[in-house]
């Protein structure tokens, strides 16, 4: 009989330590940046954040800038690492016939933030991306109010994320973006994720 309890005891000892390491793992990767969700619009469903996608510049670490016509950004408030999106970059489709239009940072990555209190073109694309691609309804007036921080959360919510009503480098993942017709400017139904290729 002692010697079940001093083996119960042995395990429970194993069970301890297992779950101190895994916490450590997750802690870790908190810190680091890596599989989990962050306040930048959740995990798309797999949590990871390993970066820009192909052909974008990666955030480098530089200090949060003011987005164009928006106010000056306290990313380190919601525990976000990038900068704000600050202009639109168009990507031509291979046929020539569409692009894709989508926010990026001064130093032209998607990794970027958008949130409650911008405004301007980025976040006019943001709401329409929002109506087109992910079946809201929002006008694309530009001001991002707390109507577009609601429906904004709601589609992470919808595609895994944490449902914060901040746009961010993994809500940029999940999201589409409208392909325009080049000669009529009208949209064609399509979307992509912001920087792919046709």
């Amino acid at each position: 009989m002692e010697d079940d309890v001093n083996e119960f005891g042995g395990w429970v000892l194993v069970l301890i330590v297992v779950a101190v390491l895994v916490a450590g793992g997750i802690v870790a990767a908190l810190r680091a940046g890596t599989g989990t969700p962050d306040a930048s619009g959740g995990s798309g469903g797999t949590g990871a954040t390993t970066g820009a996608p192909a052909g974008t510049a990666s955030h480098t670490g530089a200090a949060p800038t003011a987005a164009a016509g928006g106010p000056a950004s306290d990313l380190s408030a919601v525990g976000v690492d990038a900068p704000p999106c600050t202009h639109l970059r168009t990507t031509r489709s291979a046929d020539g016939h569409s692009d894709l239009t989508y926010p990026v940072s001064d130093g032209d990555s998607t990794r970027c933030i958008i949130k409650t209190g911008d405004h301007g073109d980025v976040v006019a694309a943001l709401q329409r991306a929002l109506v087109h691609c992910a079946g809201q309804t929002l006008p694309d007036d530009g001001t991002f109010d707390s109507r577009t921080a609601d429906v904004l959360a709601a589609v992470q919510l919808a595609k895994g994320g944490a449902g914060d009503g901040i746009y961010g480098p993994n809500t940029s993942r999940v999201l589409g973006w409208p392909w325009a017709d080049v000669s009529s400017g009208d949209l064609n139904g399509r979307c992509s994720p912001a920087g792919a290729a046709a």
